[in-house]
């Protein structure tokens, strides 16, 4: 005599939910404020990277480093740029992207569509833009 099968407890492909299996859906807090704030969203974003020196000392030597190598340079990485930043600062590389994106709206630079290969060691060669230099003048040659 056959032994009958038992019945599996697992619902079929094309069975409904059940309806107590069903998870409640979250709810809008009731206050209206977003479930992540601005500020824990930041430090989400920060958790286990260096700190970026958001200070104003900074920023100021990142622009006028900007502004210097776009002056001595047609074209430029970013790593090339941060042989002008004049003092010593413990930020993260991508602190020097704002300024970038300053000099951007200033004119000074504009972004190119080719890259190079970073110069960085830790980089590993990681592609960077070339920028153009917009105040760019050559140096001039003296005929005689």
């Amino acid at each position: 005599m056959r032994k009958p099968r038992s019945r599996s407890t697992q619902p079929g492909l094309f069975d409904p939910p059940a309806a107590s299996s069903r998870e409640p859906r979250a709810q809008p807090r009731p206050s209206g404020k977003p479930i992540l704030d601005l500020p824990e969203a930041r430090r989400r974003r920060d958790y286990g990277m260096a700190v970026v020196d958001r200070s104003e000392e900074f920023a100021e030597a990142a622009d006028r480093a900007v502004e210097l190598a776009a002056r001595h340079c047609s074209a430029f990485i970013v790593d090339q740029v941060w042989q002008y930043v004049d003092g010593e600062y413990s930020v993260d590389k991508r602190a020097m992207g704002p300024a970038m994106l300053r000099a951007v709206k200033a004119k000074l630079i504009v972004g190119s569509e080719d890259y190079r290969p970073s110069a960085q060691l830790r980089g590993h060669a990681t592609p960077r833009r070339i920028w153009i230099s917009r105040i760019y003048t050559a140096p001039r040659v003296a005929n005689g």
